[in-house]
């Protein structure tokens, strides 16, 4: 059986909380459902045995933080799996092998992860700060026809050993090939997700005539039938339920068909001059004769002679070309959908225009603002990023590509919260107002002995991980720094 722990806890204290609350609270703790829940994530300064971590606070409590640090543990083990009988594959031998694995400790949604790989002896170790909600992941390397092994729910709050028994899992085995029986793409493989984690287990190749084996523990999941990395082998989703009495499942993987097209093309600047080393990227909108949920996504540069070529499943995808990123690039990413609808498309030149200037000026009401640090980072392509800081009379003056921005705005006034604004375009912004209101978080940082800890970094993020300010704790702990504004709400909690 498995267990579900969400990764945000509520660990926001009041004033009379003592350092046997601090290391309590967490193993009691209530759970946030609400998204509405903040989070803290702590970097303690490099000198220190401290080990980032996470904390959850309430909108209602933001100004009033004990944040109590845990201390760090080690956590050794070995990982091992069972061979199969060497006369049936369903059946185990008595055989127990070490396995090298990757191997990883995380609180989902946290900083608080470690990831190693076993040795050959399988034996591992890791060193994480002391926690509960802990989820361990071990993917087999060697030998690599083992399942994936996810335990959630874990308290690892004192050295300990933790050992992994992959077990031999439940073999799931087939044919995948096209739907006229023809085989698929070289290269093909087929990988097993875990649905309820999201996490992969190792990848089986197809053989020449289609077949693969690959071994699951219960559970629900997807077998996701694609290629070797830059393959033309689109990615193709099949669910498998993996029951506690099945001796043996067989699942034969039809995808449809693949026909292939190849497209070539050329990438110029708005002179007519061929653009070298470009990246030119193809993302799968919708492909013909394959299921509505095929994804792919595949890349090519361009040569000296701004050239480019790529073969693709027939259909219709999103083509994405972007300049190298360097200190004198001058050109502008550009998208456009194409249609590869037969066994050869030559989509001809592709022109990148030239970037833009964004100019704009950073207003507080009727006074400029100044010191303002303004990142400007693309909203598609590979979300590069720009940056500047206001002058004297607040204006900024940034080199942007000539696409649509996020740009975020932080002071370095701590009771100026961070601004963020979407720009269709740069030319569309001549000036920014400052948020004026925001939510003050404050508090005090206490190290694994409960002793205030001066330095730390702290980052504030809400429930989806997107950061909405930094700050330092000072010489004796204490921290201050105003949000966004972010309303107080009604907490629903599940203990």
């Amino acid at each position: 059986m498995r267990h579900f722990l969400p990764p945000l806890m509520l660990l926001s204290l009041g004033c009379q909380a003592s350092k046997q609350d601090l290391y309590e609270l967490p193993m009691n703790a209530e759970i946030v459902e609400s998204a509405r829940a903040i989070r803290l994530d702590v970097y303690p300064p490099g000198n220190l045995s401290l080990l980032p971590q996470s904390f959850t606070v309430l909108p209602d409590s933001l100004d009033d933080v004990y944040l109590g640090l845990a201390p760090t543990v080690s956590l050794d083990g070995s990982v091992f799996g069972t061979l199969p009988s060497p006369v049936d594959i369903t059946i185990p031998s008595d055989q127990a092998a070490p396995v090298e694995a990757r191997v990883t400790f995380e609180i989902p949604g946290t900083v608080m992860r470690a990831t190693t790989t076993s040795d050959a002896s399988g034996a591992f170790e890791v060193d994480l700060p002391a926690g509960v909600g802990y989820r361990a992941v071990a993917v087999a390397l060697e030998p690599l026809d083992l399942p994936l092994y996810v335990e959630e729910f874990i308290p690892i709050i004192q050295d300990d050993s933790y050992d992994i028994d992959l077990g031999l899992g439940i073999p799931v085995s087939g044919e995948a090939l096209q739907s006229d029986g023809n085989p698929l793409p070289a290269g093909s493989r087929v990988r097993l997700f875990d649905n309820e984690t999201g996490e992969s287990g190792p990848s089986a190749a197809l053989s020449p005539d289609g077949d693969y084996l690959v071994r699951a523990l219960p559970g629900e999941y997807t077998l996701v039938l694609d290629g070797a990395a830059g393959s033309s082998m689109p990615s193709v989703p099949f669910p498998l339920s993996v029951g506690e009495e099945d001796p043996f499942i067989r699942a034969d993987l039809n995808p449809g068909t693949v026909p292939l097209g190849t497209v070539s093309g050329s990438v110029v600047n708005q002179d007519g001059r061929p653009i070298d080393d470009a990246e030119v990227r193809f993302s799968a909108v919708s492909l013909v004769d394959l299921p509505s949920d095929a994804t792919a996504e595949v890349s090519t540069d361009t040569d000296r002679n701004g050239l480019f070529t790529r073969q693709l499943a027939q259909g219709t995808w999103q083509l994405e070309v972007i300049p190298a990123f360097e200190p004198t690039a001058t050109l502008s990413p550009t998208a456009r959908l194409i249609d590869v609808n037969a066994a050869t498309l030559d989509i001809g030149s592709v022109t990148l225009m030239p970037r833009a200037s964004l100019d704009a000026r950073i207003m507080i009401g009727t006074q400029p603002a100044r010191n303002i640090v303004v990142t400007a980072e693309e909203q598609a392509f590979n979300r590069y990023t720009y940056s500047a800081t206001s002058d004297a009379d607040g204006w900024i003056h940034l080199d942007v590509p000539n696409v649509s921005l996020d740009l975020t705005l932080q002071s370095p006034d701590a009771d100026q919260p961070i601004t963020r604004v979407e720009v269709p375009s740069p030319a569309d912004v001549s000036r920014i107002d400052l948020d004026d209101e925001g939510s003050l978080v404050a508090g005090i940082l206490l190290d694994a002995d409960a002793v205030p800890l001066p330095y730390a970094l702290i980052e504030i993020r809400d429930a989806e991980g997107a950061l909405l300010g930094i700050t330092l704790t000072d010489s004796g702990g204490e921290f201050r720094v105003t949000v966004a504004l972010i309303e107080e709400f009604e907490l629903d909690t599940a203990n």
